[in-house]
């Protein structure tokens, strides 16, 4: 495995660790301001299942 996927792989981590740890006003932000596309939403569905954590309640519907 190269650098580059290393790299990328770790900068993938820190994101879901922002999320996961971002109070829920900060979130809206982001997702209002990344246009929550389906993919992110699959995203979120796949960390979901994951880490059996709910982010779904906030989320626009």
């Amino acid at each position: 495995m190269g650098f580059k996927e290393k790299a990328k792989r770790l900068k993938a981590q820190v994101a879901r660790l922002k999320w996961r740890f971002a109070p829920k006003s900060e979130r809206y932000k982001w997702c209002i301001r990344t246009k929550v596309t389906s993919k992110r939403e699959e995203k979120v569905k796949e960390w979901e299942k994951q880490s059996k954590l709910t982010l779904t309640g906030w989320r626009a519907r």
